[in-house]
């Protein structure tokens, strides 16, 4: 197998930010010439980035809302307005209650 054409393309990959395409070219590099240094250098350089990207992908927060902004009220129609008068029902209960004491 000439792998001369995948490793000048994995190369191509890696100077323009295709880390996984660069990858997938060094596995074949990797395969076909297990016992060159050079390509195994490469492999695991281009392998330690792919997984850095993939980690720093998994940890990132991004630009995500408070869930309170998130729920529409209105959408959920009459249960929620029942669910207000049955909270303020509960917490007049608890004043009156509280104070009759």
């Amino acid at each position: 197998m000439r792998c001369q054409g995948y490793y000048r393309r994995a190369s191509a990959n890696m100077a323009v930010g295709k880390f996984k395409l660069a990858l997938k070219d060094y596995e074949a590099v990797k395969t076909a010439r297990p016992r060159d240094k050079d390509a195994l250098t490469k492999y695991t350089e281009c392998n330690k980035i792919v997984r850095r990207l993939a980690f720093e992908k998994a940890i990132s927060v991004g630009d995500t809302k408070k869930p309170s902004e998130t729920i529409d009220l209105e959408s959920m129609g009459k249960e929620v307005r029942t669910l207000r008068w049955v909270w303020l029902k509960v917490c007049l209960a608890g004043l009156i209650s509280f104070y009759s004491r």
